[in-house]
């Protein structure tokens, strides 16, 4: 009887937990264009949920917020819900084609694809409706303010206006009409702070005309807003710029050659001391686009043979062999190189961890299997892995056993 109470209330809770996912939104499955034709037939938005698998803010919108039968009642009966993972399927277009630069996006799009409304982040169930309450109402002013500023493109107020609804909201545009808006103001004025904080968020090009003013006048920066600050600007231009190169590699096109030795050529007159990091890290990763892997492990082995990569942290290590992994190379000596990075990792790790440890165990073995006559050293790598695996088994019994003997010994002080 007691097991037969014990399931009945099991079923019981998870109808209770069904009934309140079921007032919560409805979100429809299937493609955009399906959603669009739905959204056109029924004469309604589309809300859209721009999330990511890693994003935290999302999850808690998804189990806090949207099961909610105020805030079900409200998108079922006006919207048609739709949940998009951005770095996965259609996403991923989507994510372009709305410009969707932060996790969690809240869109409001007509069956047009026109953005009505947007928003950013975690809200409550309040805040939630009201930005629902605004998309019903014609939305917010960013389909003006973008008319204004499509209209009348050299109007500073104008593009000030768009630009800081850009912001807000994390849309990528926000880079570009940022760009514009430097190029219309007295240059004098990327000294004001509003202005320096709009340069952080959306760092120019390097060789643009507030880039070049920035290097030329850093004193000045430095004096206002402190060295380290300027520093860390430094630094996210110099990144931003190498990581531009880096997408056109991946996009299919060589490296451009003379666009990095400009960058070289100002990361050394600006005396930026990580700057050789940050030009092999560069190469190492157009190499790896390029699926060039016999150059790949070359450049790597002959970095690791240089004085600075002697200490080379076993992250480093760990970006550089996941590639080979993650892409099938069966270049055997490519691999055998990926193996001894392993083992230079293992050895460059500073902390004691049983559980990276085992990880990099496991992908030495993974190397392993792919090598022709290296059964004895896979075999050596296992049977390390199990001895390992044995030891984090004993070392959590052990951190177990010692936690209950102290609280025991707590309980014994507390009744004397």
């Amino acid at each position: 009887m007691k097991n037969f109470r014990l399931v009945m209330l099991l079923i019981l809770n998870s109808v209770a937990a069904l009934a309140a996912t079921a007032e919560g939104i409805n979100f429809e499955r299937g493609t955009w264009k399906e959603i669009t034709a739905k959204a056109k037939k029924e004469n309604k938005l589309i809300f859209i949920d721009c999330y990511t698998s890693w994003c935290g803010p999302c999850k808690r919108l998804s189990a806090e917020i949207f099961p909610l039968k105020a805030v079900g009642d409200l998108f079922n009966e006006n919207f048609i819900n739709y949940k998009v993972d951005m770095e996965k399927g259609e996403g991923i277009a989507l994510q372009k084609k709305f410009y969707v630069g932060a996790f969690p996006t809240l869109l409001w799009v007509n069956a047009d694809g026109e953005v009505v409304h947007r928003a950013l982040g975690f809200m409550d169930a309040n805040a939630l409706l009201a930005d629902a309450e605004k998309a019903l109402n014609g939305g917010s002013s960013l389909t003006e303010l973008e008319a204004r500023y499509q209209k009348d493109p050299n109007n500073v107020e104008y593009v000030k206006a768009f630009l800081q609804s850009l912001v807000k909201t994390a849309d990528v545009r926000a880079r570009e009409v940022t760009e514009k808006y430097l190029l219309l103001i007295p240059k004098e004025q990327y000294l004001d702070a509003d202005v320096f904080e709009l340069m952080t968020k959306n760092q120019p090009d390097p060789f643009s005309t507030a880039g070049q003013y920035f290097f030329e006048h850093r004193s000045a920066f430095e004096a206002k807003f402190k060295k380290t600050r300027t520093d860390v600007f430094a630094i996210n231009i110099y990144d931003r710029y190498a990581r531009s190169l880096l997408n056109q590699v991946k996009d299919g096109k060589e490296l451009d050659e003379k666009s990095f030795q400009k960058l070289i050529a100002l990361m050394e007159n600006q005396q930026f001391e990580k700057r050789h990091f940050l030009a092999d890290d560069l190469k190492v990763s157009a190499l790896a686009y390029q699926k060039d892997w016999k150059a790949y492990a070359a450049k790597i082995d002959a970095l690791l043979g240089e004085n600075r990569y002697q200490n080379v942290s076993s992250g480093v290590l760990d970006r550089w062999i996941n590639p080979v992994l993650e892409n099938d190379c069966e270049e055997v000596q490519v691999l055998k190189s990926a193996v001894a990075w392993t083992i230079l990792s293992f050895k460059n790790n500073t902390t004691f961890s049983m559980d990276r440890f085992s990880k990099n165990l496991v992908t030495r073995i993974k190397l392993l299997e792919k090598i022709p006559n290296s059964m004895a050293t896979l075999l050596q790598a296992k049977t390390e892995l199990a001895i390992l695996q044995e030891l984090a088994i004993k070392q959590e019994k052990f951190a177990a056993d010692k936690a209950k003997t102290i609280k025991m010994i707590e309980a014994m002080s507390g009744k004397k």
